[in-house]
C-alpha cells in the first residue's frame, strides 16, 4: 500500500502532466528568457496558442460523479468488511482520484484514491486502491497529518498559479480562465475542487485595516530573515526598497479554506502602487502569517521566473 509520499507524488504527477501541454512547457525553455507561465491567460484566449493549449486540456480524463458514486460505494463496503461490523457503513466521499496515472502509464498498478469516512470532525481518511474495473483491492487509514499535506500543496500550487499570472502581465486577473484551469488541472482534487473554483471565480473583498496592519507586520518579519541565497536576497531587497514597509495591501486571489482544515488562508496580495509586486500570503489557523515567495520581484522584473520551479 503506497504511503502519503506516494500520494503526494500522485498530485505532484497528476498536475504536471497537465501542466506541461505542448502549447505551453512549464518552466522557461533551454536559452530562453525566463518568463511566468500565464496559464489562466492561455484557457482564456482565443489566439491560435491558447486555442492549442485549450484544445490538449479537454484532451485529459476527469473523474466524472457516476464513477465516483460507484467508487465511494465500493470502497464503504472494504471498510464495513475490514471492520466486521452489522451496522451501516459510513459515508464515504471522494477526495483525491489519481485517474490522470492511468492516462500516462496504462499498464500500471491500481488507481490510489483518498476519501474521508464518517461525518467526525475530523473525519477519518483512507488511502484505497481500485483496480480498472472499480473493484478496490486495499483500504488502509491515512496516517495524521497526510490529509493536511495533499490539500496544502494543491491549494498552495492554486495561488502560485495566480502569482505567476500578474507577475507575467499585471493586467485583470481572467477570472473565466481561471476557473477553466483550475477544472482542467485540479479535477483529481474532487472534494477540494468546488472550494479552487470560488477563490478563483470570486474578486476578493477590499483589505481591512486589520488586515493590512497584520500583513504589514509579516512584511518586515519577512524582511528581517532573508533568503540564505545571497542572488535571491539581493533581488527582494531591491523590491522592498522600492515598494516600503507600508505599502498599500490588495487582495487579488483569495482562498479562505474551510472551517477547522488546520491549513488555514492562501492568499495572493499585491504590495505597492507603482512600482508594486505580489507574493504568497499564508494565513495560518492560530492567526500568524507567513509569506512563502522568494525572491520577491517587482512586476516588470523577470528574474523571479527562474527561482520559481513547476512541479
Amino acid at each position: 500500500m503506497r504511503l502519503i509520499a506516494a500520494a503526494c507524488t500522485a498530485v505532484l504527477l497528476a498536475v504536471s502532466v497537465r501542466a506541461a501541454a505542448p502549447a505551453a512547457a512549464a518552466g522557461p525553455q533551454p536559452g530562453a528568457k525566463p518568463a511566468y507561465q500565464r496559464y489562466c491567460s492561455l484557457m482564456a484566449g482565443s489566439d491560435p496558442a491558447s486555442r492549442h493549449y485549450q484544445t490538449e486540456m479537454a484532451k485529459l480524463p476527469l473523474p466524472n460523479d457516476e464513477q465516483n458514486v460507484a467508487i465511494a460505494s465500493a470502497i464503504r463496503r472494504a471498510i464495513q468488511a475490514q471492520e466486521h461490523s452489522a451496522m451501516l457503513p459510513p459515508d464515504v466521499h471522494i477526495m483525491f482520484r489519481d485517474a490522470q496515472r492511468l492516462l500516462v502509464n496504462p499498464m500500471g498498478s491500481d488507481e490510489l484514491v483518498l476519501v474521508t469516512a464518517g461525518s467526525g470532525n475530523p473525519p477519518h481518511w483512507y488511502d484505497a486502491d481500485v483496480d480498472r474495473t472499480g473493484s478496490v483491492q486495499n483500504v488502509e487509514p491515512l496516517p495524521p497529518g497526510a490529509p493536511e499535506r495533499v490539500a496544502g500543496f494543491m491549494r498552495g500550487l492554486a495561488a502560485f498559479v495566480v502569482l505567476n499570472q500578474m507577475l507575467g502581465g499585471d493586467d485583470p486577473l481572467p477570472r473565466a480562465g481561471c476557473v477553466a484551469l483550475v477544472r482542467a488541472w485540479f479535477a483529481p482534487a474532487v472534494g477540494l475542487l468546488p472550494e479552487l473554483e470560488r477563490a478563483a471565480w470570486t474578486p476578493p473583498q477590499p483589505a481591512t485595516p486589520h488586515d493590512i496592519d497584520t500583513i504589514r507586520d509579516a512584511l518586515r518579519e519577512y524582511a528581517r530573515r532573508p533568503d540564505r541565497d545571497r542572488a535571491k536576497a539581493e533581488i527582494t531587497k531591491h523590491t522592498l526598497d522600492a515598494v516600503g514597509f507600508d505599502p498599500p495591501v490588495e487582495f487579488v486571489y483569495r482562498d479562505p479554506g474551510e472551517p477547522g482544515d488546520a491549513l488555514g488562508e492562501f492568499d495572493v496580495v499585491r504590495f505597492g502602487t507603482r512600482p508594486h509586486t505580489y507574493a504568497i500570503v499564508q494565513r495560518h489557523p492560530n492567526g500568524h502569517i507567513d509569506i512563502s515567495t522568494s525572491p520577491l520581484c517587482l512586476v516588470g522584473d523577470t528574474r523571479c521566473a527562474r527561482y520559481y520551479v513547476w512541479p
